[in-house]
């Protein structure tokens, strides 16, 4: 165990490696040693036995994919570096699994043909992977995660609503059988697609640990731009291509003056390029009222890391305003990435202020080229209200996502071609469902809402072990010795999970143990107790100490593990 380890920025982190039930290889990337795979095997058929209830089907699909497939979904250029790639022997190019929509949907093209086989609902759990820009946090934010992701598969929109409703009440169920805290809010289909989607979060607020939020997606700029940048504003409306100088100082005259629309509007934003790139700038399209997230832009290629956005004077440099045509001029010499909602705006308007003053240019999305289109921007309850007229909870930057739900529609149908014949014997496009929950996330937010100073304090459902025999000089008393196999040997006949330590070691550091990697029943057995034919029962959620006949340890076992 390194020093690097021991002291990851992550409470939970630190607790499973001190625990024993993860090392690390390299950055991000991680063994799950005895001790947790215990705890994800557990949590792995709590999920299994509730997704068989809903009829949902088991199946495994393959970890590595064509890169065609991601080609024909429009998401091989979203997903850019975070997608790990590599060429076989025949120098063809497959991808490492990060997600299974492209790869599910061709499978159930070619099986599902008629409306009577549907709707079907398939799920699996299993190791994906992504290429992290920072990898951190332990098993949280890693390279290599374990995820149980399903899909479900429909003749109609009124099928996809029933199955998505039950799988939220699914997701209760998993969530509440391990007492993990959480909250359900409204969240954005980004690179998924679709227009209804559901996240699962845990609030970690109060056990935090470190400075810095957990969940790396959700980074805000703290400094606001100010429109001291390149800046766009767009409106709905179809017109000639003209330039020309507004005297307005501020955005709210613009929009007043000229009956514009803020949620319409747009922004350009111009970054520092990757020095090893062939660009020295890039510029970063997206709408006006969106928050820019970092890291997000850190992952692309062409963009420096860490970002570094371009000051005044660096911008006069590279725009010619003598002939006032700026955008032509960044048309020619900078990249741009856009944000893919910027394709909702039909006829936008694009705007910079230099010297105080606006240089408007209409329909620059005539002569504009995009890089590349992706994601790029914060999530935003504004955005959300608007799009589904809900009331929207806003995030807290210490909350993790451990589960998302999406109602996808027909995108990958569409793209990889899943058709089905309707009762009339038209051909219509598969609607599709989907559903991501990340066990290791899961285990980690479970750790970091019970915990205390001595260790981990599982749920008895995911503990490694349910009980622990601590026999005090096992090798200096028969006594102990023979009633604490006896016992061992009688709790594993009644199928109890127990670690039993049946080697000399001091009280103190067997106590310690168990109390770390989070055993709920602890039994201690020394010669005292034992002339009154009793042991002592220590409880792992109070640290409260009883006494307990010898004779009914099997029986107060099983009441206290039904209670809990």
């Amino acid at each position: 165990m390194t020093d690097h380890q021991v002291n990851s920025k992550s409470l939970s982190d630190r607790l499973m490696i001190r625990s024993g039930m993860v090392r690390k290889l390299s950055s991000g990337i991680y063994y799950w040693l005895p001790t947790g795979i215990k705890v994800v095997e557990k949590l792995k058929n709590i999920i299994r036995e509730e997704m068989n209830l809903i009829g949902s089907i088991e199946f495994s699909s393959p970890l590595i994919q064509p890169i065609h497939l991601w080609k024909k979904s429009g998401r091989l250029v979203q997903y850019g570096d975070e997608l790990i790639r590599f060429k076989d022997r025949k120098n063809r190019t497959f991808a490492l699994s990060p997600t299974n929509e492209e790869s599910i949907t061709y499978l159930i093209k070619d099986e599902i043909k008629s409306y009577n086989q549907l709707p079907i609902n398939l799920y699996q759990i299993q190791t994906k992977f992504r290429d992290e820009l920072r990898p951190q946090f332990g098993i949280i934010r890693s390279k290599e995660f374990i995820m149980k992701d399903a899909y479900s598969f429909h003749a109609n929109a009124k099928s996809l609503q029933k199955t998505y409703n039950k799988m939220i009440k699914t997701y209760e169920k998993i969530f509440d059988k391990v007492k993990l805290k959480y909250k359900i809010i409204l969240a954005e289909n980004g690179l998924i697609g679709g227009d209804i989607s559901h996240e699962f979060r845990s609030d970690m607020k109060r056990n935090l640990k470190f400075n810095g939020d957990i969940d790396q997606d959700h980074i805000k700029i703290e400094r606001q731009f100010n429109m001291d940048g390149i800046n766009t504003i767009a409106i709905k409306k179809e017109s000639e291509i003209e330039y020309f100088k507004m005297k307005y100082k501020k955005i709210s005259e613009i929009l007043n003056k000229n009956d514009l629309v803020l949620r319409k509007m747009v922004k350009l934003i111009v970054v520092k390029a990757d020095p090893n790139s062939d660009h020295k700038f890039i510029a970063i399209l997206m709408r006006l009222k969106d928050v820019l997230n970092v890291r997000k832009v850190e992952k692309q290629s062409l963009v420096s890391k860490p970002l570094r956005f371009m000051k005044k004077k660096e911008l006069l440099k590279i725009l010619n305003f003598n002939q006032c045509d700026f955008m032509n001029t960044i048309c020619k010499s900078i990249p741009i990435i856009a944000d893919y909602r910027i394709n909702r705006i039909c006829f936008p308007i694009i705007g910079i202020k230099v010297d105080e003053c606006y240089y408007i240019d209409l329909n620059f999305k005539k002569k504009v080229s995009y890089h590349k289109i992706c994601d790029l921007v914060e999530f935003q309850e504004e955005y959300l209200f608007q799009s589904y007229g809900e009331k929207i909870e806003v995030r807290d930057g210490n909350e993790l996502e451990l589960g998302h739900l999406f109602q996808i529609g027909e995108k990958y149908s569409r793209s990889i071609g899943a058709y089905f014949q309707d009762k009339q014997g038209e051909r219509k496009l598969i609607k599709m469902g989907c559903y991501g929950i990340g066990v290791g996330r899961m285990i980690s937010a479970i750790i970091e809402q019970n915990h205390d100073d001595n260790g981990i304090v599982w749920p008895e459902v995911l503990a490694p072990f349910q009980a622990a025999i601590l026999p005090i000089n096992i090798n200096k008393s028969n006594t102990v010795r023979n009633v604490s196999n006896d016992l061992y040997h009688t709790l594993k006949k009644n199928r109890f999970e127990v670690i039993f330590y049946d080697k000399e070691m001091s009280f103190g550091k067997m106590l310690k143990d168990v109390e770390l990697i989070g055993v709920p029943h602890i039994f201690i057995i020394n010669r005292v107790n034992l002339r009154l034919k009793r042991i002592t029962y220590r409880s792992r959620m109070n640290q409260l100490e009883e006494y307990i006949d010898l004779n009914d340890v099997v029986t107060f076992l099983k009441q206290r593990s039904l209670k809990n």
